[in-house]
């Protein structure tokens, strides 16, 4: 069996599971300090039964921590985008693109941590590659990802409800005027 994880975080804290992807979910510190200490019990007992830690399994906090759980199973974890990167050809891709463009729902500091956009942006940079990003929605701040993704352009402009974002004609409309502007930037490149 082989585990294919879009991210590398471990099974708890800060940067586990609960605390990295509960918020995305709507949950609130209380819960998600909840939810990261029941699984620091659960991988307690892992640890002491099997003497396995599953904090040092990269990608165990995958999937709501079931990549520590099938990792256990005997999975072999790997990195989703190496997997399809190789399949696709895409490195050969990019090799031969004149401009990348790279996209996902969320671009934020989760997404250093083995999401699509970041391996994209770090083919692009090795072959130094403009490359733009485009999200549904962005962190205002990208620490440590700036130097990969210079250049990330958010569907919707301002704070909105999740509702109000997911309402398809609203993002339609938002995606148009973000492809327009795209178009242009494209037309005074040099040739």
């Amino acid at each position: 069996m082989i585990i294919a994880a879009d991210v590398t975080n471990p099974y708890t804290g800060q940067q586990g599971a609960a605390w990295q992807f509960g918020r995305q979910k709507g949950g609130i510190d209380t819960t998600l300090a909840f939810l990261d200490k029941q699984a620091g019990k659960i991988a307690q007992q892992i640890k002491d039964f099997w003497e396995v830690d599953l904090d040092d399994i990269p990608g165990s906090g995958a999937a709501g921590d079931i990549g520590g759980a099938l990792f256990l199973l005997g999975a072999k974890m790997v990195s989703g985008f190496d997997l399809v990167s190789q399949i696709t050809g895409l490195e050969k891709k990019i090799e031969q693109a004149d401009v990348i463009i790279t996209g996902e729902g969320r671009i934020d500091q989760q997404t250093i941590h083995g999401k699509v956009p970041y391996g994209v942006a770090v083919l692009a940079k090795k072959y130094r590659k403009p490359i733009i990003a485009i999200c549904g929605s962005r962190d205002q701040e990208l620490e440590g990802l700036s130097d990969f993704l210079p250049i990330v352009l958010s569907i919707h402009l301002g704070p909105i409800g999740l509702e109000e974002a997911m309402e398809h004609r609203q993002t339609l409309e938002k995606t148009k005027i973000l492809g327009q502007t795209l178009s242009r930037f494209f037309t005074i490149l040099p040739k």
